[in-house]
């Protein structure tokens, strides 16, 4: 009974694995240009929960990016903050403060869309971007919104040293390689929480129903499971994001996470029934990322775990799950393999990121209701 758990519990790895390199395989493809409209008039939302000063290089890159864009820009203060407010009228940025702070940032954009519903029914997009992230001068000139899609999300470029360069060359593969392989299969691409541009219907509509730390995990889930298009916006359209700097930091961040991607599994769960009814594949694809990440533990235990289960299982002469064993330990050293082979100068940071997910799991506890900066989720 206990080997068979065993080879049980990496089996949504693997078969995240397996559609990784189907998306690999499918990013070799031609992305085919899609024309689209492009924006004349945009609601820009700079979520903050006590960030003082930090809020200003984010809001001057908006400032001069605008251009000849109809621009409006809010800063959305999740609980009074005199610092960040008086940046922001220095620099002519509206604010709104949300008095009761909390829970999470979903609750701040859903206090935005309230406030700000005519506002938002009149422009051609929404566009959510954190604190610590910003944009190119000439971001708004490459944007085209292509016809049938909700949602796109901006090529997003990692700014940080330690555990942060680790992030940032994840996130990159993540979507540079498996979104792109995703939108050349016609699958809805993860969002990322910032350098995301909704319809303004589409975030209307969405904003209700973000409840769990991880919001842009939970509106990508929920837009794919309608059936709704989300998209990479074209590749010179790029934010620059702060990825943390520290283990200490990275750990507080990722003990979000998980216990985000915990309630998503719970608070979503019925959704997947029709989610699965009409996309079997892409909900079952799904099912893998959430219990499969993050790809820093779970790489690391499968050449653990099935290591331990080949030896065993062959102690007991079980061939079948030896043979299983091999192919989930051989599956997680070829990622390791990788990795070291592509980027060797990342395998000090990648062990520094995989190290403040370990450190993680000791801080769910003191992680439900703490705020989600949202500075580089996991791919």
């Amino acid at each position: 009974m206990g080997l068979t758990l065993l080879a049980i519990l990496p089996l949504p790895w693997v078969l995240d694995a397996l559609f990784r390199w189907v998306w690999s395989r499918a990013a070799r493809r031609p992305t085919r240009e899609t024309e689209g409209v492009p924006l004349h008039s945009v609601v820009a939302l700079v979520p903050s929960r006590s960030e003082g000063e930090h809020v200003r290089p984010t809001l001057e890159s908006l400032i001069r990016a605008q251009g000849s864009l109809q621009l409006r820009i809010f800063l959305v203060l999740d609980g009074p903050d005199p610092a960040a407010e008086e940046v922001a009228r220095e620099l002519g940025v509206a604010v709104l403060v949300k008095e009761q702070p909390g829970p999470a940032k979903g609750a701040a954009l859903r206090f935005a869309a309230e406030q700000l519903r005519e506002t938002i029914q009149a422009a051609d997009a929404v566009l959510v971007l954190d604190v610590g992230s910003r944009v190119t001068p000439e971001f708004f000139s490459h944007l085209r919104w292509p016809p049938g899609v909700a949602a796109m999300q901006a090529p997003l470029r990692g700014e940080g040293s330690g555990p942060g360069e680790a992030a940032g060359l994840s996130e990159r593969l993540a979507q540079d390689v498996w979104d792109r392989g995703k939108q050349n299969l016609g699958w809805a691409v993860k969002l990322r929480g910032t350098g995301t541009l909704f319809r303004p219907q589409v975030f209307l509509a969405l904003t209700p129903h973000l409840t769990t730390q991880v919001e842009d995990t939970e509106a990508s889930l929920l837009l794919s499971a309608q059936g709704l298009r989300t998209i990479l916006a074209p590749e010179a359209a790029v934010v620059t994001d702060e990825k943390p700097g520290s283990t200490a930091e990275a750990s507080r961040q990722r003990a979000r996470w998980l216990m985000g991607q915990l309630a998503l599994l719970w608070y979503h769960s019925k959704r997947f029934f029709p989610f699965f009814a009409r996309r079997p594949l892409e909900a079952l694809s799904w099912l893998g990322i959430l219990l499969s990440r993050p790809l820093s533990l779970t790489v690391p235990l499968r050449v653990l775990i099935g290591t331990v289960l080949a030896m065993a299982a062959f102690s007991q002469q079980r061939l079948g799950l030896v043979v299983w064993g091999c192919c989930v330990a051989f599956s997680g050293l070829v990622e390791i393999g990788w990795l070291a082979i592509s980027h060797p100068r990342a395998l000090r940071s990648a062990a520094q990121l995989a190290w403040s997910w370990v450190r993680a799991v000791s801080l769910l506890p003191t992680a439900l209701h703490r705020w989600h900066r949202g500075r580089g989720g996991p791919p």
